[in-house]
């Protein structure tokens, strides 16, 4: 009698596709990043453009205007598209320059250890006891509103996390035996770091980097909704949640639109960031 237990490759296949709710953030935010990428080929308005004759629009009620335009006849969809540009670009630079920053500090400390790693330890203890908030409204201070302070502000709260968890994976692996392999055939310790700790500890670094990427755009958006980041004109999800406020009970979509679209982008990085999580914790038992 045939045996009805599945092929391992086969079981192996089906664990290897994403859920339906993973399927589902990964569409989303494919979604979102194409319609970035490519909102100066898209048929929409300039985002800066008064196409509601200076006043508020309900949905449909301007000709190709689908959830209306703000308060200075802007169209929101426009918005909406220009402004995950800005929000999804900000986070992106904070978070590559964190993760690389934190690899090497961390996968260095873990292995050189001595008194670079107490450095080290010293400065992210000391950045992760400093409060975050405080921490990007004191750069925006100095530094003023902008972009590059949103990406300097948010590259120094995320590095410390990613420090910490390269380091812990170096020290798993620095006493392995193809590392005392290759130290012993008279490798150079760059060449160890580079060939031998990265390739095992930077996976479980970048599939954090999912969940990190959630907190960043949302890091972005408030700052940008109390002024201190994306400053108007310039579209961003924060600073149109922080323009509707005022005509929330007349005009509610004003703000329910861009907050659903920042809400539906944070779910689906901490989605997809989990299950890139869950994924690499698995490769690491096996």
């Amino acid at each position: 009698m045939a045996s009805s237990t599945p092929a391992p490759a086969s079981a192996r296949e089906r664990r290897r596709r994403p859920p339906p709710a993973v399927a589902c953030a990964i569409a989303w935010l494919a979604l979102v990043i194409a319609a970035a990428l490519t909102a100066d080929l898209l048929p929409i308005s300039d985002p800066g453009v008064d196409v509601g004759h200076g006043v508020q629009t309900p949905p449909f009620e301007v000709a190709g205007q689908l959830p209306g335009t703000d308060a200075q006849g802007r169209s929101i969809l426009s918005r909406l598209i220009f402004g995950a540009r800005v929000s999804l670009a900000a986070a992106a630079a904070a978070l590559v320059i964190a993760v690389v920053l934190g690899l090497l500090a961390g996968i260095t400390a873990g292995f050189v250890r001595g008194r670079f790693d107490t450095a080290v330890g010293l400065v992210v203890d000391a950045t992760l006891a400093f409060p975050g908030l405080i921490l990007l409204l004191a750069l925006a201070a100095v530094l003023g509103p902008g972009i590059p302070t949103i990406i300097i502000g948010l590259s120094i709260a995320a590095f410390p996390s990613f420090a910490r968890l390269a380091r812990s994976g170096t020290l798993r692996h620095a006493d392995a035996e193809y590392v005392l392999a290759a130290r012993g055939l008279g490798a150079r310790r760059g060449t160890i770091l580079l060939r031998e700790i990265l390739p095992v500890v930077a996976p479980p670094v970048f599939a954090y980097a999912g969940v990190i990427a959630a907190v960043l755009v949302l890091a972005e958006a408030a700052l940008s909704f109390l002024g201190l980041g994306v400053v108007t004109p310039t579209p961003s999800w924060g600073n149109m949640i922080a323009d509707g406020r005022n005509h929330l009970q007349t005009r509610p979509h004003l703000v329910f639109v861009p907050a659903t679209v920042l809400f539906l982008t944070i779910l689906s990085f901490s989605v997809v960031g989990e299950w890139l999580r869950g994924r690499s914790d698995e490769q690491a038992r096996l």
